[in-house]
């Protein structure tokens, strides 16, 4: 998918984009609160860059990675908290620091568990954090990609 090098974009242009109808864009903006596009002085919804990347994401988690709409926002959700707590870096960052930044949280994020809880992680707990940094990876290198394309 490659999203045009425009700042806004009608609901029929977002739809075209992403293969996603207009009456299922319309009911994830009233699910997903990432979709936020404005109303024209012409009464059209208009979409930014960020609208279609983020349809395109939603697209993504549900029909490819088979979620439902309660995890895809809960994806969604933790997604935002992980970039968040990224710092910005004075130029664009490479998908191997992202990883690396993923691998320390994740490294530290364990380290807290085991001070506070005074013990080692089992197995599937630790098949948890393998398979939740698998798919934070996942979604970084998605960014990037997406990043590349308003270039």
């Amino acid at each position: 998918m490659q999203i045009p090098n425009k700042s806004q974009f009608k609901i029929d242009e977002v739809s075209s984009i992403t293969g996603v109808k207009s009456y299922v864009l319309r009911f994830w903006e009233s699910e997903f609160e990432q979709i936020n596009p404005i109303m024209s002085s012409t009464g059209h919804k208009l979409y930014d860059h960020s609208d279609v990347e983020v349809v395109a994401l939603i697209k993504k988690l549900l029909f490819e990675d088979k979620m439902n709409i309660e995890e895809a926002k809960k994806e969604l959700d933790d997604l935002q908290r992980v970039v968040s707590s990224i710092e910005p870096k004075p130029k664009q960052s490479s998908e191997k620091d992202n990883e690396d930044k993923v691998e320390d949280t994740a490294i530290s994020l364990t380290a807290e568990n085991n001070s506070r809880h005074k013990h080692e992680l089992s197995d599937s707990e630790v098949q948890k954090i393998i398979l939740a940094k698998a798919k934070i990876n996942s979604i970084l290198s998605l960014i990037t990609d997406l990043k590349q394309l308003h270039n």
